[in-house]
């Protein structure tokens, strides 16, 4: 069935198919192809030129030498062959517009396809198995008919996605698996949509998860946890190397790619990630996972990508110790995170692995250590890792990783969770996979939402414990490891 309107089509650039001649978006970005092949626009002619590809840009020269481009970004991308020629055509559709591309096209293909969209899915991939279920997905195993891999499927029924908030909080995470492409980060290969499902198509990660290691082998040594957490932090380098924070780190959301293998460790779940902006405007501002978020995301102030150096830190204190540093019930363990305060005098640590993760953990993030500090910490050099890298400490003022938190505006004494600024903001945490979080939590962490409270005024209690913490609402889990989609409903 053809697809009356596309899921993507707000996303368009409306100058597509013509050429733009202004600076190009894309100029810090590497050349990713480079070919002298045949192009027509519309109905065209075709004409020969060198055509090099910088994500979701196509460039070429002008007779003046002059760059000019276009984005096809979510264009639908069909293939056309022509059996007699033995060649094919690369076709890029928006609407009543297309792009045609001949030639040597096979690498083309491989590139263009992570930022296109294309329709025939259950003619190129077989669905094997349901690996799990959430609010608006279901993640299978597929098979590719023509070559027999096997992939990860992320399945979406649109009419699910009801609201606006919904639809921007998935074309976000598209938007930000397809920039941080990369070994140490889940990879989304393609995309397909039809009149009812779309389907992301990413690998397929065998090796299981961290909370699966941590569940037969913590406490870990002194070295194995800076092997992990000093492939947690290049990692995370390369996320915020585009100004992207995770906001999610935790054990379930790191599998291996091969099992066992604590240098093929790779981050998913990009549900909760965003582009950092001063502004501190996003999706989401109060999210992630209740145990590993930083304290200043829980307190509803403005934050920077420090974030994640606080929930790598509590990571480190799990493979430590086998446990998490908050204790009690749900809401006694969102008040220690609240605080952030973490006791590290138990952990069997070297003077400098002390002082390391004290510096990950502080919660004040003015007080915290940066990505690039923590990068070339002596912990790791002590510790002799067979993989580190020569990292030099950046100039601060030009590192976007760098800038300090401001802990403003002041916490609201009433509800300290609920802010006019962020009144949407889930706070989920899916980990249904994992007796690790069992053992050291009492019980499987399960996915929370903040509402906001709706007790009358004069029915609330005066005492300085918020109302709002009683308001947290207990979830099921979403899916295994293969990147959930955390995305809750609305609740206001």
């Amino acid at each position: 069935m053809a697809i009356t309107q596309s899921f993507f089509s707000d996303t368009y650039d409306t100058r597509f198919p013509n050429w733009c001649y202004e600076n190009c978006p894309c100029d810090n970005q590497s050349i990713a192809f480079s070919a002298h092949l045949k192009i027509q626009i519309n109905n065209g002619k075709w004409k020969t030129k060198l055509l090099q590809i910088k994500n979701e840009f196509i460039l070429t020269n002008t007779k003046q030498n002059d760059i000019k481009w276009i984005c096809y970004l979510n264009s639908t991308m069909k293939v056309v062959k022509n059996s007699r020629e033995q060649t094919s055509t690369l076709q890029l559709f928006q609407g009543l517009s297309v792009i045609s591309i001949s030639g040597d096209i096979e690498n083309l293909i491989k590139i263009i396809k992570r930022y296109t969209i294309q329709e025939e899915f259950k003619m190129k991939f077989q669905l094997v198995k349901k690996l799990g279920q959430g609010a608006f997905a279901e993640v299978y195993s597929a098979k590719k008919k023509q070559s027999e891999e096997y992939f990860a499927v992320k399945m979406f029924e649109k009419s699910f996605i009801n609201s606006n908030l919904d639809k921007q909080s998935l074309l976000k995470e598209i938007k930000v698996l397809r920039t941080i492409y990369h070994d140490s980060t889940v990879s989304l290969l393609e995309l397909y949509e039809t009149q009812c499902y779309i389907y992301i198509v990413m690998e397929l990660l065998k090796g299981g998860n961290l909370s699966q290691y941590l569940d037969k082998n913590a406490p870990l040594s002194e070295k194995q946890t800076a092997q992990i957490i000093y492939n947690l932090l290049i990692s995370l380098n390369h996320i915020n190397s585009f100004g992207i924070f995770h906001r999610d780190f935790k054990p379930d959301n790191i599998v291996f790619r091969e099992k066992g293998n604590l240098d093929t460790l790779c981050v998913t779940d990009f549900g909760l990630a965003d582009f950092y902006n001063q502004e501190s405007k996003y999706l989401f501002n109060r999210c992630g996972s209740v145990g590993f978020v930083a304290p200043e995301i829980l307190r509803d102030c403005a934050y920077d990508l420090k974030v994640d150096l606080y929930s790598i830190g509590i990571i480190m204190y799990c493979a430590l110790s086998g446990s998490l540093p908050f204790e009690g019930n749900s809401i006694q363990k969102v008040q220690q995170n609240y605080k952030g305060e973490v006791k590290t005098s138990n952990l069997n640590l070297s003077p400098k692995g002390l002082q390391f993760i004290n510096s990950i953990l502080q919660p004040n993030p003015q007080k915290r250590i940066d990505l690039q500090e923590a990068l070339i910490h002596p912990w790791f050099l002590e510790q002799n890792l067979s993989n580190l890298k020569g990292f030099k400490l950046k100039n601060k003022k030009n590192s976007i990783t760098n800038q300090n938190v401001v802990l403003t505006p002041p916490i609201c004494k009433s509800s300290p969770f609920s802010t006019p600024r962020s009144p949407q903001s889930p706070m989920t945490n899916p980990s249904q996979q994992s007796s690790f979080l069992t053992k050291i939590a009492g019980k499987k962490l399960s996915n929370f939402q903040l509402e906001d409270d709706s007790t009358p005024r004069e029915n609330q209690k005066s005492n300085t414990q918020c109302n709002f913490l009683k308001k947290i609402v207990v979830r099921k889990s979403i899916f295994n490891h293969l990147e959930p989609l955390k995305r809750q409903r609305n609740l206001e």
